[in-house]
């Protein structure tokens, strides 16, 4: 089980780094599109409910290498939507 959380951690990861260069290239670029709102959410969901849980479900969630690029996403995502970047 431990092994599937740093595995689960490491895609959700890798998933903010994908949606940051989405976002990047859809704007400034011009090639592709931004991800979808509901992507969106999921990474939201992810960066706000391993702080909200009272016991320790997901331990490796909450390092800044998996939370950093999923706060950058959302951040970028809602410059975009707004037409600010």
């Amino acid at each position: 089980m431990k092994n599937l959380m740093k595995f689960v951690a490491i895609v959700y990861g890798l998933a903010g780094v994908v949606a940051c260069v989405d976002i990047i290239l859809a704007e400034f670029f011009d090639r592709g599109t931004p991800p979808d709102i509901s992507f969106m959410i999921v990474l939201l969901f992810w960066v706000i409910f391993p702080h909200m849980a009272k016991d320790d479900l997901f331990p490796y969630s909450k390092h800044k290498l998996v939370q950093m690029p999923l706060i950058f996403s959302i951040i970028l995502y809602v410059l975009s939507y707004f037409s600010i970047i």
